[in-house]
């Protein structure tokens, strides 16, 4: 609107002869969007560092095809005969629609131009189609190629409504299907059918779940550690809280106690510390990293053997696990459970998620009873990029 004002010698003199209208819009606008403002300031800007966080410019990755479906799916959006007869209408063009045109094609510009470098979703562009919808209806003076673009995007909404309802499967689907299914089998799949909190890390996942989930009597948080960057609000709304990790460690403590007491074995106080820092930040570390936390832990050096001892220890008690790809160990979340250990390692952030399945067991147990084969312990590493680090 202000290039307008600079460059158009007419609609400058339509500001100027309305310059109380402009500024009552203009302090309209203010109004509306300083409680943001302020918000922002009091939560370090997030709103910017989330814009940043989905650009993830950290992964660029230059496919002028990936730009070429972007521009596909907003065509699509608008309609294709509006598109077509918008583009080649022959009105002039006048200052209505030069305004329609700086309200949407900077921004269609600015998300083309980032699903070119890295990523964009399609509906980065939403903000514009509106100015850009009405910008191409004022243009197309054939009423014919209006009612067919009516038609064609009724028919098109309407065959989407249909697949999604009957869940038809297709890879256009795959961000917004079986997640009702997944949400109810984390639930059901709890201990005793009953969860009561829930940590998630990746934002849409998040905020998925927390709606297929919303009549269960479920609280849900998001990881952040005091300092770090605050990447989305569910970090200022849902932040996990200290005490929460604290209990699960305790939880954690108490069982190896018992275990030991079980096994006759001792819980001294050098393997407590040890297994309360595998549990600490519930990352992978090396044994190394143990042993200099062990030093300032206690105050004083401690020698690698008696390190490893302790590591081994929780290791052969099934209280911790060592992930052999990266030489390091991590407590055990499923101390009781019999099956299968699975660890998906982000080869970008080094994050660990570990999960257990009772399928895979069920299809390895047939396979080492064709086989005759005895299976004495097992646990899969799976290596790729995590969901924060997909490009």
């Amino acid at each position: 609107l202000f290039v307008l004002i600079l460059f158009d010698k007419r609609f400058r003199k339509i500001f100027l002869d309305n310059l109380l209208g402009f500024c009552l819009t203009f302090l309209c606008v203010f109004v509306i969007i300083v409680p943001n403002i302020i918000w922002n300031f009091n939560n370090d800007w997030i709103t910017l560092q989330h814009t940043s966080d989905n650009a993830n410019f950290g992964n660029i990755e230059i496919d002028l095809i990936r730009g070429l479906e972007f521009l596909l799916i907003q065509v699509l959006m608008l309609g294709p005969f509006m598109v077509l007869g918008g583009l080649f209408g022959f009105n002039k063009w006048n200052y209505i629609q030069k305004i329609f045109l700086i309200f949407s094609m900077p921004i269609i510009l600015i998300v083309l131009l980032e699903a070119i470098i890295v990523r964009a979703n399609a509906n980065w562009a939403a903000p514009a189609l509106i100015s850009l919808f009405a910008l191409l209806y004022i243009r197309i003076n054939n009423s014919f190629l209006k009612i067919a673009n009516y038609m064609f995007n009724f028919i098109v909404c309407l065959i989407l409504f249909v697949m999604i309802g009957m869940s038809y499967p297709s890879k256009i689907f795959d961000r917004i299907s079986g997640i009702n299914d997944y949400a109810l089998k984390i639930y059901s799949g709890s201990s005793g059918g009953v969860i009561k909190n829930i940590v998630v890390s990746d934002r849409l996942l998040f905020s998925s779940l927390n709606f297929e989930l919303r009549d269960k009597d479920i609280n849900f948080y998001m990881p952040h550690k005091e300092g770090d960057e605050i990447t989305n609000h569910f970090k200022i709304v849902s932040p996990l809280n200290k005490n929460i990790n604290e209990k699960h460690t305790e939880a954690a403590i108490k069982h190896a106690e018992s275990l030991c007491l079980q096994k006759q074995q001792k819980f001294t106080s050098l393997r407590r510390a040890v297994f309360e820092i595998l549990w600490e930040d519930y990352q992978p570390l090396g044994a190394y990293e143990i042993k200099q936390r062990l030093s300032m832990r206690l105050g004083k050096k401690i020698d690698p053997p008696t390190v490893y001892r302790a590591i081994e220890f929780f290791v052969d008690l099934g209280l911790a696990n060592k992930i052999e790809s990266l030489n390091a160990y991590i407590g055990c979340p499923f101390p009781s459970s019999q099956r299968s250990y699975i660890f998906l390692i982000c080869e970008n952030c080094k994050n660990v998620a570990e999960v257990s399945t009772g399928s895979l067991d069920n299809s390895l147990a047939l396979i080492m009873e064709k086989l005759k084969f005895k299976l004495r312990k097992q646990h899969i590493e799976v290596r790729g990029i995590c969901s924060k680090c997909s490009p």
